[in-house]
Order: C-alpha cells, then structure tokens, then sequence
C-alpha cells in the first residue's frame, strides 16, 4: 500500500504530542471517530488528547492539514464548528505551510482554538538518518523496506520508557512501544540496548533473556 504524505504529517504530528504529554492522566489517540453531541454523527478526529482532572476530563483534538498552500477562514470555521459539535475544551489546527491572515484573524480573540505550524519533512527526515537495525530508533524496522524509499511511508514507534523490573535486589530498565502503522509492538531492553519485536504479547529479551513480563511503572 502506498501511503500519502498527510498520512506521514498526521502520524508525525502524533508521535510529537505521544512523546511529549501522554502520562497516566493523558491519553493520545490518533484517527479516532468521536459522535458529535449535537450533529448525532460520527466525527472524524486526527488526534484525540483526554486528560484526567479533578473535575473530571479535558478534551483536546487536533486537525492537521498537510496543504500546498495556507489553510483559509473556511477551513478553521469547519474546524471550530466540529470543536462545539463534540464539546471539545480545546482545538488545535496544525498546518504544514501555515495559515492566511483570514485565518489567523478568527481566532484571534479565541483562547480555545489556536493555530500551529509544524514543518514535517525536516523532522521526519531527521527520524530515518536514526534508523540502526535492533537499536533504539522512531522508525518501525518492521516497516522499513528500504527498496521502496521515496515510495512508501515507514511507521513511527510511540515508546514509553517509563518501566522496570526488580530481579534480585537490582533494577532492569526498559521500554516498550507501538507502531502506530503496522501496529507492531516492541520491547527495548536497557540491560543489551537492543529493540526487538514483540511476538505472543511476550515481553521477552531475545538478546539477553531478560523476562520483562512482570513489570511496573517508574
């Protein structure tokens, strides 16, 4: 399958809000479809961020407009109007070439929606120069087919590093994630450094041996 380029820009712009906010009371969600309260209709969301609070939720979404030219007031009118359809707390329009001065103009005097511009091809370019089979890497090796280069979208792996086991009396790091392609799920072992596929939902070190099945949080 041959993937476009929004479908690059989108699972980019996901990989950055998963790395940088997802927590226990934080949760990123990408592509979901949400029933909007007053259409009755299913909407469609690019990212979905729900955050836990003393009240009770927050809810953010994320729209993000992989354009050749400047998204317009149309565009970001829709866009709020899908925000009060599903009663989100915040909006968030992230464009790769940026916005006319239309549309910076209606929401200037809104604090619930706001207007960001995020260049996808330098950062994504960035994450294949990383890419070292069995190491530490953004990139999905289960994607990577490098004969297809310039043809193919690889995936990018969402990690959560936060984890660890106590084996007699010492403390094992390590991390597991999820292509947020394939859906792959990968284990990174501290003890070998090396990332290795998940097979069976076992958290098995292939290297070392290391049983991370029994794990807990940091």
């Amino acid at each position: 399958m041959v993937y476009k380029d929004w479908k690059k820009y989108e699972w980019l712009v996901t990989k950055i809000y998963y790395d940088n906010i997802q927590s226990e009371d934080v949760k990123v969600e990408y592509n979901i479809r949400v029933r909007g309260l007053l259409s009755r209709q299913l909407r469609q969301v690019d990212i979905l961020i729900t955050e836990k609070n003393d009240s009770g939720k927050k809810i953010t979404i994320v729209d993000c407009k992989h354009y050749k030219t400047k998204v317009d007031i149309k565009k970001v009118e829709e866009f709020i109007g899908m925000c009060e359809d599903i009663q989100a707390n915040f909006g968030i329009i992230i464009s790769a070439v940026g916005f006319t001065a239309g549309a910076e103009k209606r929401v200037k005097n809104r604090n619930d929606i706001r207007l960001e511009t995020v260049d996808w091809e330098t950062a994504y370019e960035k994450a294949k120069e990383a890419l070292i089979p069995n190491y530490l890497t953004d990139l999905c090796d289960n994607c990577y087919e490098p004969d297809l280069i310039g043809r193919y979208v690889p995936g990018l792996i969402l990690w959560d590093l936060g984890w660890y086991i106590v084996i007699d009396g010492l403390y094992y790091l390590f991390g597991i994630g999820t292509c947020i392609k394939c859906k792959a799920n990968y284990l990174w072992c501290d003890t070998c450094g090396i990332m290795s596929i998940v097979e069976n939902n076992n958290y098995l070190c292939p290297e070392c041996g290391t049983n991370y099945n029994a794990v807990k949080t940091l």
